[in-house]
């Protein structure tokens, strides 16, 4: 990693800096380049440099498509892995059900489900679904809220043991169910299908900016609430 930056990045003084260092690379030296500045970004936040201006080169850093992951589960997978939810553990069931409601990421998902006696107080009660305010920033990932049915909430506060994102994630691939990160893809492009803005469909998964104003996020929050429904339904008909 040093020597790629040694070679390729001897001083970055402008995000134009960083537009001209791809210039001419090829795919692969580009994808090497692109994790060595990830990290080397990621190191200078941690002693001290000025946000503002990391933020600025991380931001002219271009998409790494050579490794871009464009798969999205079908309608038919998503709903043989809701069937083969009977055969594994309720407290692993709880997380899957929360990831295919929800959207969140696993380790989010996990985290909610092992502190829920915290939260479940702070639930906000809708007709046929439940939010639950989170506000976890995790690096670059952000999480707001959690929208999952009133159901699940049984299965998450019935569950007393704690439990971990690897031991889930090794749960799910040995039943052949479709893999977290899939699965918020599948919500996510669902969601859209539906008619949900992209703006909400962003805002429930976590994907708004930290620098949202108040107004406009309290109208965010006022119509995910409103068009979380339409997924709510889905889910319903999905599930037979």
């Amino acid at each position: 990693m040093i020597s790629y930056l040694d070679r390729f990045a001897p001083k970055l003084s402008s995000p134009l800096d960083v537009v001209r260092l791809f210039d001419g690379l090829s795919a692969g030296q580009k994808h090497c380049i692109l994790f060595s500045l990830r990290n080397l970004f990621n190191f200078c936040e941690l002693v001290g440099f000025e946000a503002t201006f990391i933020d600025s080169l991380r931001k002219a850093l271009p998409k790494d498509s050579q490794f871009v992951d464009n798969y999205i589960p079908g309608e038919d997978r998503v709903k043989a892995s809701i069937e083969k939810l009977c055969s594994i553990p309720e407290k692993y069931k709880a997380v899957y059900r929360l990831l295919l409601e929800s959207g969140l990421r696993l380790k989010e998902a996990v985290k909610l489900t092992n502190e829920f006696s915290y939260f479940h107080e702070k639930l906000e009660n809708h007709e046929r679904f439940v939010c639950v305010p989170l506000f976890w920033f995790r690096a670059s990932k952000k999480s707001f809220y959690a929208y999952f049915l009133r159901e699940t909430v049984d299965l998450i506060r019935n569950n007393g043991e704690t439990l971990y994102s690897t031991n889930a994630s090794h749960v799910y691939r040995r039943h052949g169910l479709v893999p977290a990160k899939y699965l918020r893809k599948f919500v996510f492009n669902r969601m859209i299908g539906l008619g949900i803005p992209e703006s909400i469909a962003d805002f429930i998964q976590g994907r708004t900016p930290k620098t949202v104003g108040a107004r406009h996020y309290a109208n965010l929050k006022r119509l995910a609430d409103k068009f979380y429904l339409r997924y709510v339904k889905y889910l319903k008909k999905l599930e037979g």
